[in-house]
């Protein structure tokens, strides 16, 4: 019986850490463009709104992708971006019904798209019992509160949204923190053989650093084959969706 990897090449997170830094040598481009971000949020509009001032700012400076939606019609409306901030209170509405949030939402959009990353924000206190089914859909879910990220904008003029959403660009630009991610929910998520989950983790690598997502893709469909799962085949898809992300970004450096 062949053994996975005793015949071929190895490719190990050590290997993509090295192959990473040694692209970043000559500086990064304006790759965090690449980015879209949602930032869905029922007040976004108003002029009151407490964020109002950094938001335009960003999109001034146009460092971001930034969209800007007060809700979601449907879960389509979400495909398009790589990092989705979703405020708590008086969205969710149109698709989870008039009980629904932003916690209803995300844990909707979670499960249809595993791997893109997701911030809570909110001006009121998130007990930590209802992010706790979190923990089995994705990586943990950073929380945001708002009135802190106005006040520490105000009083120093950093440490506000922009900062935050630089630090969330940066995950989502890195594919040794989307592999970690997307490999914690394969394991809490599936009953995916670790022997598979080995092989994806290869392809993932040997694709990134050979700049070819067609080595996942071939490993893809025998992996799907093989589990004959819906709940693997979803992961393994979003796994894709981060190779050909990540390759885009790199050929950019």
């Amino acid at each position: 019986m062949a053994l996975f990897g005793l015949f071929e090449k190895k490719y190990t997170l050590e290997m993509l850490d090295e192959h990473l830094r040694k692209l970043r040598q000559n500086g990064k481009s304006d790759s965090a463009y690449r980015c879209k971000i949602l930032i869905i949020d029922d007040k976004i509009e108003d002029e009151s709104y407490p964020l109002a001032e950094e938001l335009r700012l960003l999109r001034d400076k146009q460092t971001y992708n930034l969209t800007l939606k007060t809700d979601l019609e449907n879960l389509t409306d979400a495909s398009g971006y790589d990092l989705i901030i979703c405020d708590n209170q008086g969205i969710g509405v149109k698709i989870c019904g008039s009980r629904g949030n932003g916690i209803s939402l995300l844990k909707l959009l979670i499960n249809e798209y595993p791997g893109k990353r997701y911030v809570m924000m909110s001006d009121k206190e998130i007990k930590i019992n209802r992010l706790e089914s979190f923990s089995r859909l994705s990586a943990k879910i950073n929380v945001w509160d708002k009135r802190s990220l106005v006040l520490a904008y105000q009083e120093n003029g950093e440490g506000g949204l922009a900062d935050h959403i630089a630090q969330e660009v940066d995950k989502v630009l890195n594919p040794l923190e989307r592999w970690k991610e997307i490999r914690r929910s394969f394991v809490v998520n599936t009953n995916i053989a670790l022997t598979d989950l080995a092989k994806v983790e290869n392809a993932y690598i040997k694709s990134i650093i050979r700049n070819n997502p067609q080595f996942y893709e071939r490993e893809m469909v025998k992996i799907s084959n093989a589990e004959n799962d819906k709940q693997i085949s979803s992961y393994l898809k979003a796994t894709k969706s981060i190779i050909e992300f990540t390759i885009s970004i790199l050929s950019l450096i």
